[in-house]
This record gives C-alpha cells, sequence and structure tokens, in this order.
C-alpha cells in the first residue's frame, strides 16, 4: 500500500488522449489489413478534434484530418517528417490534447459542433 492518494496516482500515470489512440492504433497496425488500418485512421482522426480542451488556435478542419489521418494515426508513415504546416498541427495537438483519466460528456459535442 502506498500513502500518494489514488487520483494523484492516476494523474501521474495519465496519458493524453491523443497518446492513447495512437498507442491502441499501433497496437491494432501490425495485425490488420488495409481496410482495417484506414478504418482505424479515419475514425481516430474524426475523434480526436473532439477531444482537446479548447479549440483556440486548432488549424481548418482539412488541413487537421490530413495531420491526424496521414501522421498521427498512420503507424507506416510516423517515421517520415510531416510538412511543416502538418508538425504544427500535430504539436497543437499535443498541447491540447485531454487527458485520457478526463471525463467530460459534453466534450464530443463541442467539438463536432465547433469543426468549421
Amino acid at each position: 500500500m502506498t500513502d500518494v492518494p489514488v487520483r494523484e496516482l492516476h494523474q501521474r500515470n495519465d496519458v493524453s488522449r491523443r497518446q492513447h489512440a495512437r498507442d491502441y492504433v499501433e497496437l491494432k497496425w501490425p495485425h490488420s489489413p488495409g481496410s482495417t488500418r484506414r478504418t482505424l485512421s479515419e475514425a481516430m482522426a474524426t475523434i480526436a478534434p473532439a477531444l482537446v480542451t479548447d479549440i483556440k488556435g486548432m488549424a481548418d478542419a482539412r488541413t487537421v484530418r490530413t495531420a491526424l489521418y496521414s501522421w498521427a494515426f498512420n503507424v507506416t508513415r510516423r517515421t517520415e517528417e510531416p510538412p511543416p504546416e502538418g508538425a504544427k498541427v500535430l504539436a497543437w495537438f499535443e498541447r491540447k490534447s485531454l487527458p485520457a483519466s478526463a471525463h467530460r460528456p459534453t466534450a464530443c459535442a463541442y467539438g463536432l459542433h465547433s469543426m468549421p
């Protein structure tokens, strides 16, 4: 047993929802056919914009989708350097992604309705 409160332990081990999604895709990728890989990347790129702290400074929807679909959630291309615009989007998501432990029922509705 530890003297550290459970909440603090969770916070210490918490990852962003973006990182959690990347880890999930990475886990599934090696054993998935191309169609499943495409579906995973599309699904994660679609939901990721809704799982952020706020949308201030978010790039336009097309740029966001391209960066997330092509680099963040595409294991094959992770070793490639994204173009500067894509790198900027990925850095923004790294900063703005909610922690995986966050449970905000309104986050999805807020994010999806606020996309251009």
